[in-house]
């Protein structure tokens, strides 16, 4: 795809223990490389999530010392609207925002046209 920034906004997997963060963040770190000028905006949508989703400081604390370990620069942000308000904040012409990860992604969607 030609695109000048790809802006992801990453939802962490809540309640599901810290290997599942972990690998999520270990395919971030091998794909991220690859592509253009990128930055990564992740959250633990805890203003949006169902208590049974909501992500557990270990889960966090995994998945950050992954990317940390492999040198990802990342934005974290405990709340989604947050996250997506920086990702129009950050968003020019010709760039790509991609809302990524699970159960709040599809509440994304309309929260950033609301925004905007």
């Amino acid at each position: 795809m030609n695109y000048n920034k790809l802006i992801i906004v990453n939802s962490l997997r809540g309640n599901r223990g810290t290997l599942i963060n972990k690998k999520n963040a270990e395919t971030l770190c091998k794909y991220l490389p690859r592509l253009k000028k990128t930055y990564l905006l992740n959250t633990n949508c805890a203003d949006v999530a169902k208590k049974i989703d909501l992500v557990s400081k270990e889960e966090e604390r995994v998945f950050r010392e992954t990317l940390k370990k492999h040198n990802i620069e990342a934005s974290h942000y405990q709340r989604l609207r947050p996250a997506l308000e920086k990702a129009l904040e950050l968003v020019g012409e010709n760039d790509i925002i991609l809302l990524l990860g699970p159960h709040a992604m599809d509440i994304a969607g309309k929260m950033i046209l609301e925004i905007m």
